[in-house]
This record gives structure tokens, sequence and C-alpha cells, in this order.
């Protein structure tokens, strides 16, 4: 394989990955709604497990979408 063949194979390859980033990079976030306390209403993030306003624990009976 010639120097120039080479060159032409990795800059294929470096454009079908900067395809593949640029495809992934305008895939929209995953929905991921916020977790409401049923105790008080505060607005607390999906990954937590208590409420950052009153403490309530946030599980299925507690939370109000």
């Amino acid at each position: 394989m010639k120097v120039s063949q080479s060159i032409d194979l990795i800059n294929a390859v470096n454009s079908e990955e900067v395809e593949t980033l640029k495809t992934v990079e305008t895939l929209e976030p995953e929905s991921v709604s916020n977790k409401i306390c049923g105790n008080c209403q505060h607005e607390n993030a999906p990954e937590f497990n208590f409420c950052s306003q009153c403490g309530t624990a946030l599980n299925s009976d507690s939370i109000s979408n």
C-alpha cells in the first residue's frame, strides 16, 4: 500500500467518525422528568431519592407529576 493510499484510507475513516459524531451531537437528550415531592411540591432532580426541600422520601407513593 502506497503512502497516498494510506492517507486516503485514514481520511475516509476520519470522515466517517466525524459524521458519526455529528449524528450523536444532534440527538435529543432523553427526556427525564423531575420528581415533584408529594409533601411540599418541591421539584427535585430525577436522581434524588429524598426531597431537597423537606427530606421526604421520593418514592412512587410520595411523588406527584
